[in-house]
């Protein structure tokens, strides 16, 4: 039984147009201030090292190599992301299945065009497209893990 390669890309499909995106190893240089208790982290550069390809093996579910990190950021990211919107127009005919709606990713136009019909979503898109704005948000999931407390 030989190894071989896997990937934790996601495919969106939206009434617009249809993209994925890829896992990378990314190195972050970031400063961390405190003001009253309050956290402020600026990024001031990105590396993108490489993308990230794992070796399946016949580990089953477990995390050889180190993997326990990145199957649980891939698992938070597409918590927020999976499933599906539906509308035909009105509040009353819109249907989801997924949490993205909760995040301000939903202003986005590929995302909106559908809900807006709905009357239910007013917001912007925080970024200058859909795939930018799904990139700050796992951005900010990787460096919310460095606000966790030890486990001890």
């Amino acid at each position: 039984m030989g190894s071989q390669p896997f990937y934790y890309d996601m495919l969106f499909l939206t009434s617009s147009r249809n993209f994925t995106c890829e896992m990378w190893n990314v190195t972050y240089t970031a400063k961390s201030t405190f003001v009253n208790s309050e956290s402020n982290v600026t990024v001031s550069d990105v590396q993108y090292d490489h993308r990230f390809v794992p070796v399946k093996t016949d580990y089953g579910n477990g995390c050889p190599g180190g993997l326990c990190a990145y199957k649980g950021w891939h698992g938070a990211l597409s918590e927020l992301l999976k499933g599906t919107i539906y509308t035909a127009g009105s509040y009353s005919n819109l249907r989801s299945s997924t949490k993205i709606l909760q995040t301000s990713v939903a202003g986005c136009p590929e995302l909106t065009s559908s809900i807006k019909l709905a009357g239910m979503l007013s917001g912007h898109c925080p970024e200058s497209s859909l795939e930018r704005a799904l990139e700050v948000l796992s951005q900010n999931i990787t460096l919310s893990y460095f606000g966790a407390l030890p486990l001890v």
